[in-house]
Protein backbone atom coordinates (compact mmCIF):
# COMPACT_ATOMS: atom_id res chain seq x y z
CA UNK A 1 0.00 0.00 0.00
CA UNK A 2 2.67 2.37 1.09
CA UNK A 3 4.20 1.16 -2.20
CA UNK A 4 1.15 2.66 -4.34
CA UNK A 5 0.54 5.41 -2.20
CA UNK A 6 4.36 6.26 -3.41
CA UNK A 7 3.78 6.12 -6.87
CA UNK A 8 0.41 8.03 -6.82
CA UNK A 9 2.23 11.08 -5.38
CA UNK A 10 4.82 11.11 -8.53
CA UNK A 11 1.94 10.44 -10.48
CA UNK A 12 0.25 13.80 -9.29
CA UNK A 13 3.10 15.46 -9.05
CA UNK A 14 3.47 15.05 -13.03
CA UNK A 15 0.04 15.20 -13.47
CA UNK A 16 -0.03 18.79 -12.48
CA UNK A 17 3.47 19.57 -14.00
CA UNK A 18 1.80 18.44 -17.41
CA UNK A 19 -1.40 20.43 -16.64
CA UNK A 20 -2.57 22.17 -20.05
CA UNK A 21 -0.46 19.42 -22.34
CA UNK A 22 -1.56 16.61 -24.38
CA UNK A 23 -1.79 13.30 -22.52
CA UNK A 24 0.67 11.15 -24.95
CA UNK A 25 3.17 13.98 -23.06
CA UNK A 26 1.68 12.96 -19.24
CA UNK A 27 2.30 9.05 -20.57
CA UNK A 28 5.94 10.09 -21.38
CA UNK A 29 6.69 11.50 -18.50
CA UNK A 30 5.53 8.55 -16.10
CA UNK A 31 7.34 6.05 -18.28
CA UNK A 32 10.26 8.61 -18.22
CA UNK A 33 10.62 8.37 -14.50
CA UNK A 34 9.86 5.25 -14.12
CA UNK A 35 13.33 4.64 -16.32
CA UNK A 36 14.55 7.20 -14.01
CA UNK A 37 13.77 5.19 -10.56
CA UNK A 38 15.01 2.09 -12.18
CA UNK A 39 18.34 3.54 -12.89
CA UNK A 40 18.29 4.81 -9.14
CA UNK A 41 17.71 1.24 -7.87
CA UNK A 42 20.65 0.32 -9.70
CA UNK A 43 22.98 3.06 -9.06
CA UNK A 44 22.11 2.37 -5.32
CA UNK A 45 22.71 -1.24 -5.51
CA UNK A 46 26.07 -0.80 -7.39
CA UNK A 47 26.90 1.94 -4.81
CA UNK A 48 26.22 -0.64 -1.80
CA UNK A 49 28.46 -3.32 -3.51
CA UNK A 50 31.70 -0.71 -4.48
CA UNK A 51 31.31 1.98 -1.38
CA UNK A 52 35.03 1.91 -1.36
CA UNK A 53 35.64 2.37 -5.07
CA UNK A 54 35.43 5.79 -6.13
CA UNK A 55 32.79 7.89 -5.96
CA UNK A 56 29.96 5.61 -6.35
CA UNK A 57 28.09 5.64 -3.12
CA UNK A 58 28.13 9.53 -3.00
CA UNK A 59 26.96 9.30 -6.46
CA UNK A 60 23.27 6.96 -5.82
CA UNK A 61 23.24 8.88 -2.59
CA UNK A 62 22.78 12.15 -5.25
CA UNK A 63 20.12 10.16 -7.86
CA UNK A 64 17.84 9.29 -5.12
CA UNK A 65 17.34 13.24 -4.30
CA UNK A 66 15.16 13.25 -7.20
CA UNK A 67 12.79 10.91 -5.37
CA UNK A 68 13.16 12.03 -2.24
CA UNK A 69 10.18 10.02 -0.72
CA UNK A 70 11.30 6.60 -2.77
CA UNK A 71 12.91 4.24 -0.46
CA UNK A 72 15.72 2.24 -2.49
CA UNK A 73 14.25 -1.16 -1.85
CA UNK A 74 10.65 0.37 -3.08
CA UNK A 75 12.37 1.84 -6.60
CA UNK A 76 11.84 -1.02 -8.32
CA UNK A 77 7.74 -1.87 -7.77
CA UNK A 78 7.16 2.03 -7.92
CA UNK A 79 9.16 2.30 -11.22
CA UNK A 80 6.53 -0.66 -12.93
CA UNK A 81 3.32 1.19 -11.24
CA UNK A 82 4.49 4.32 -12.85
CA UNK A 83 5.41 2.40 -16.45
CA UNK A 84 1.81 0.43 -16.16
CA UNK A 85 0.50 4.09 -15.40
CA UNK A 86 1.81 5.63 -18.22
CA UNK A 87 1.00 3.14 -20.77
CA UNK A 88 -2.56 3.18 -19.39
CA UNK A 89 -2.98 7.08 -19.92
CA UNK A 90 -1.30 6.64 -23.47
CA UNK A 91 -3.84 3.89 -24.44
CA UNK A 92 -6.53 5.44 -23.39
CA UNK A 93 -6.75 9.24 -23.34
CA UNK A 94 -4.07 9.24 -25.79
CA UNK A 95 -5.36 7.88 -28.16
CA UNK A 96 -7.56 10.66 -28.74
CA UNK A 97 -5.19 13.36 -27.94
CA UNK A 98 -7.03 14.52 -25.05
CA UNK A 99 -5.45 17.56 -23.03
CA UNK A 100 -4.76 17.13 -19.52
CA UNK A 101 -6.78 20.05 -17.08
CA UNK A 102 -8.00 20.26 -13.78
CA UNK A 103 -11.05 19.83 -13.63
CA UNK A 104 -14.40 20.90 -11.01
CA UNK A 105 -15.41 18.48 -8.76
CA UNK A 106 -16.30 14.93 -9.40
CA UNK A 107 -15.66 15.68 -13.58
CA UNK A 108 -13.14 13.73 -15.32
CA UNK A 109 -13.73 15.09 -18.50
CA UNK A 110 -15.15 17.42 -21.18
CA UNK A 111 -15.13 18.34 -24.66
CA UNK A 112 -17.41 20.64 -26.80
CA UNK A 113 -20.24 19.01 -29.70
CA UNK A 114 -19.09 19.02 -32.88
CA UNK A 115 -15.68 20.47 -32.07
CA UNK A 116 -12.76 18.17 -33.08
CA UNK A 117 -9.88 18.39 -30.35
CA UNK A 118 -11.59 20.22 -27.69
CA UNK A 119 -11.71 17.15 -25.47
CA UNK A 120 -9.95 17.11 -21.87
CA UNK A 121 -9.57 14.64 -19.03
CA UNK A 122 -8.42 15.45 -15.65
CA UNK A 123 -5.58 12.77 -14.89
CA UNK A 124 -6.19 13.48 -11.12
CA UNK A 125 -10.01 12.02 -11.90
CA UNK A 126 -8.73 8.78 -13.19
CA UNK A 127 -6.61 7.30 -10.51
CA UNK A 128 -7.89 3.52 -9.25
CA UNK A 129 -8.07 1.35 -6.80
CA UNK A 130 -5.32 -0.95 -5.93
CA UNK A 131 -3.15 0.51 -9.02
CA UNK A 132 -2.38 4.07 -10.32
CA UNK A 133 -4.90 4.57 -13.29
CA UNK A 134 -8.20 3.13 -13.67
CA UNK A 135 -7.32 1.96 -16.97
CA UNK A 136 -11.17 0.95 -17.97
CA UNK A 137 -12.53 3.99 -16.46
CA UNK A 138 -9.79 6.13 -18.73
CA UNK A 139 -10.43 4.31 -21.42
CA UNK A 140 -14.67 5.06 -20.35
CA UNK A 141 -13.99 8.68 -19.93
CA UNK A 142 -11.71 8.88 -23.69
CA UNK A 143 -15.24 7.49 -25.54
CA UNK A 144 -17.37 9.71 -23.92
CA UNK A 145 -15.95 13.20 -24.61
CA UNK A 146 -14.29 11.46 -28.12
CA UNK A 147 -18.03 10.97 -29.32
CA UNK A 148 -19.18 14.55 -27.61
CA UNK A 149 -16.55 16.54 -30.15
CA UNK A 150 -18.61 14.51 -32.65
CA UNK A 151 -22.37 15.45 -31.98
CA UNK A 152 -24.49 17.64 -33.42
CA UNK A 153 -26.66 19.88 -31.20
CA UNK A 154 -30.36 17.99 -30.70
CA UNK A 155 -32.62 19.82 -32.87
CA UNK A 156 -35.09 20.55 -29.99
CA UNK A 157 -34.83 21.33 -26.45
CA UNK A 158 -36.76 18.61 -25.41
CA UNK A 159 -39.45 15.88 -26.47
CA UNK A 160 -42.47 14.31 -24.74
CA UNK A 161 -42.95 10.53 -25.43
CA UNK A 162 -45.46 8.64 -26.10
CA UNK A 163 -46.04 7.64 -22.15
CA UNK A 164 -45.76 11.39 -21.27
CA UNK A 165 -42.04 11.23 -19.88
CA UNK A 166 -39.97 13.89 -21.34
CA UNK A 167 -36.16 13.69 -22.80
CA UNK A 168 -33.98 16.85 -22.52
CA UNK A 169 -31.59 17.89 -25.47
CA UNK A 170 -29.45 17.48 -22.28
CA UNK A 171 -30.76 13.97 -21.00
CA UNK A 172 -30.29 13.27 -25.00
CA UNK A 173 -26.68 14.61 -25.35
CA UNK A 174 -25.40 12.69 -22.64
CA UNK A 175 -26.96 9.22 -23.24
CA UNK A 176 -25.62 8.85 -26.09
CA UNK A 177 -21.96 9.80 -25.01
CA UNK A 178 -22.73 7.12 -22.22
CA UNK A 179 -23.95 4.62 -24.78
CA UNK A 180 -20.37 5.22 -26.31
CA UNK A 181 -18.28 5.08 -22.65
CA UNK A 182 -20.23 1.93 -22.14
CA UNK A 183 -19.46 0.15 -25.85
CA UNK A 184 -15.93 0.80 -25.53
CA UNK A 185 -15.49 0.24 -21.54
CA UNK A 186 -18.68 -1.85 -20.45
CA UNK A 187 -17.31 -1.77 -16.70
CA UNK A 188 -16.63 2.42 -16.98
CA UNK A 189 -20.45 2.93 -16.54
CA UNK A 190 -19.84 1.62 -12.62
CA UNK A 191 -18.30 4.98 -11.81
CA UNK A 192 -20.67 7.37 -13.30
CA UNK A 193 -22.46 10.04 -11.08
CA UNK A 194 -25.69 8.99 -10.06
CA UNK A 195 -27.36 11.75 -12.32
CA UNK A 196 -25.62 9.85 -15.14
CA UNK A 197 -26.98 6.55 -13.90
CA UNK A 198 -30.04 7.97 -14.21
CA UNK A 199 -30.45 9.06 -17.78
CA UNK A 200 -28.42 6.12 -18.86
CA UNK A 201 -31.63 4.08 -17.81
CA UNK A 202 -34.39 6.81 -19.12
CA UNK A 203 -32.90 6.58 -22.03
CA UNK A 204 -31.97 2.62 -22.31
CA UNK A 205 -35.57 2.39 -21.73
CA UNK A 206 -36.24 4.49 -25.01
CA UNK A 207 -34.02 3.27 -27.67
CA UNK A 208 -31.72 0.06 -28.14
CA UNK A 209 -27.67 1.29 -27.86
CA UNK A 210 -26.90 1.27 -31.68
CA UNK A 211 -30.07 3.61 -32.27
CA UNK A 212 -29.17 5.75 -29.61
CA UNK A 213 -25.85 6.35 -30.69
CA UNK A 214 -26.96 6.95 -34.30
CA UNK A 215 -29.47 9.58 -33.48
CA UNK A 216 -27.69 11.46 -30.47
CA UNK A 217 -24.60 12.05 -32.77
CA UNK A 218 -27.25 13.28 -35.66
CA UNK A 219 -29.02 15.68 -32.73
CA UNK A 220 -32.16 13.82 -34.00
CA UNK A 221 -34.14 14.55 -30.48
CA UNK A 222 -37.50 15.68 -32.96
CA UNK A 223 -37.93 11.81 -33.97
CA UNK A 224 -38.67 10.70 -30.53
CA UNK A 225 -41.61 13.44 -30.03
CA UNK A 226 -45.13 11.45 -29.84
CA UNK A 227 -47.11 12.53 -32.67
CA UNK A 228 -49.98 14.71 -31.70
CA UNK A 229 -53.42 13.73 -32.44
CA UNK A 230 -55.90 16.00 -34.56
CA UNK A 231 -58.44 17.30 -33.19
Amino acid sequence: MATLDTAKGIYETEAQRFEGRRAGELADALKERAERLKEMREETADGARTVIVGDAAQHAVAASKDFPDVLPAEAEDVAALLDEAGRDIGETVGKTNARNEKLGEGIAGQAQLSSSGSDTFDAGALEGEGKVVDKEWAAGVAAHEQFHTQQHEPDTENVTLANGQEITAHEFIEAGAIAAQEKAAPRSVQRLSAEYQAIRRKLASVLPPDQLLERSKKGALKDLEAPTLAA
